[in-house]
C-alpha cells in the first residue's frame, strides 16, 4: 500500500505464515492468491496433471511452487535459459524457451506424447492464446490470468468443444482461498522469490525500474 501504518477492518486480515518474513508475505496477497485460486479451486490438480506455467513472473513462480509441492508435473515456458534454470531449481520438470521453440504448443505436446496440458495459466493474451488451445488436454483448462501481449483476442474456440475444456478467468481471490494458501505454504515450507527490495521513499524508482520502457502509460511524477 505504500504506507507505513494502515487502519483496515479486522475482517479484511488473515494470519500471515509464521514462516515468512514480512517480505515474503508481501508477495501473497496478489500474485499469490491468484496462482492459488487458479490451481487448488477452480480446476483443483489430480496428481497425475500437467500444468504449462508462461513466463517467470510472480503468479508464475507461485503457480510453480504449488504444482511443484503438489506432485505435478511442471512445464514452464520463459524468454530466457537463466530464469529457466531458476525455474528447474524450483521443480520445473520440463523447460521451453519460446525464443528457441516459438511453435511451444508444439513442444508441449512433444513432451506429454500428445496428451497435452491439463492446467495452462494463461497470462500472454493475443499471442499466446491460440496456442495454449493448441495443447491443451482433453477435459483441461486455461486458467485467464493475464494479457501482457494485448487484448485483441480471437482464438479459435472450436477446440474447447472438442477437448470439453474449459477456460475460468482468475482475479485473486476471497479470504479462504487466502487462509488454505497459508496453510499449504506453511505445510510445504514454501519461501515466496522476489527481487530487490525499495524504501518506500524509492517508489517511484522501483515503478520506473521494473518498466523503464511505460509504452504509452502516464509518466510517473
Amino acid at each position: 500500500m505504500l504506507s507505513e501504518y494502515v487502519i483496515v477492518p479486522e475482517r479484511a486480515l488473515v494470519a500471515s505464515p509464521a514462516s515468512l518474513s514480512d517480505v515474503g508475505v508481501a508477495a501473497l496477497p496478489c500474485a499469490g492468491v491468484s496462482a492459488w485460486h487458479a490451481l487448488f479451486v477452480r480446476a483443483p490438480l489430480e496428481p497425475d496433471d500437467r500444468v504449462l506455467i508462461q513466463g517467470t513472473g510472480g503468479v508464475a513462480l507461485f503457480a510453480l511452487q504449488f504444482a511443484h509441492a503438489a506432485g505435478v508435473r511442471c512445464i514452464v515456458l520463459s524468454s530466457s535459459d537463466d530464469k529457466l534454470e531458476r525455474a528447474r531449481k524450483l521443480g520445473a520438470s520440463d523447460l521451453i524457451n519460446y525464443r528457441d521453440t516459438p511453435d511451444w504448443h508444439l513442444a508441449v505436446q512433444e513432451i506429454t506424447h500428445g496428451e497435452g496440458a491439463t492446467h495452462i495459466l494463461e497470462v500472454g493474451g493475443q499471442d499466446t492464446y491460440e496456442r495454449s488451445l493448441q495443447c491443451l488436454a482433453p477435459n483441461g483448462t486455461i486458467a485467464q490470468i493475464g494479457v501482457l501481449t494485448g487484448f485483441d483476442l480471437r482464438p479459435n474456440l472450436l477446440p474447447l468443444s472438442r477437448l470439453n475444456a474449459n477456460i475460468v478467468g482468475i482475479q485473486t481471490g476471497s479470504r479462504q482461498y487466502f487462509e488454505d494458501m497459508n496453510r499449504f505454504i506453511e505445510e510445504h515450507r514454501i519461501t515466496p522469490l522476489f527481487i530487490p527490495v525499495f524504501q518506500i521513499d524509492g517508489a517511484i524508482w522501483r515503478y520506473r525500474w521494473a518498466d523503464p520502457n511505460p509504452r504509452g502509460k502516464v509518466p510517473l511524477a
